[in-house]
């Protein structure tokens, strides 16, 4: 089954409870398409109460590499740094890891 944003949307508008950062990272994790991945991640990032971490930052770079998406990867990078959420080894090697594959040189 493919899933649309306008599904994602129309799911998530109706969500009355806050989505623990376990139940964020099994949603990105799940879904087939980066590009609803980061339609949802971009739509937790609007909410008073999300809960995005380390851990969510993680998934959604690894969506992200899974896609050959650098420029959104590394956006996605910047916006964690902004965010007071520090990178750990697991950020690092991501980025790396989706830099290789997208053919791309990384500068710390």
């Amino acid at each position: 089954m493919k899933e649309s944003e306008q599904e994602v949307l129309s799911a998530l508008n109706g969500w009355k409870i806050s989505l623990s950062s376990r139940d964020v990272v099994a949603a990105l994790n799940s879904l087939n398409s980066w590009r609803v991945a980061l339609f949802l991640f971009k739509w937790l990032q609007g909410q008073e109460n999300s809960n995005l971490n380390i851990y969510t930052y993680n998934v959604i770079l690894k969506v992200l590499r899974r896609g050959r998406q650098w420029k959104l990867a590394e956006g996605i990078a910047e916006d964690m740094i902004y965010a007071g959420v520090l990178p750990d080894n697991v950020t690092y090697s991501t980025i790396i890891s989706c830099a290789n594959q997208c053919d791309h040189q990384v500068s710390f």
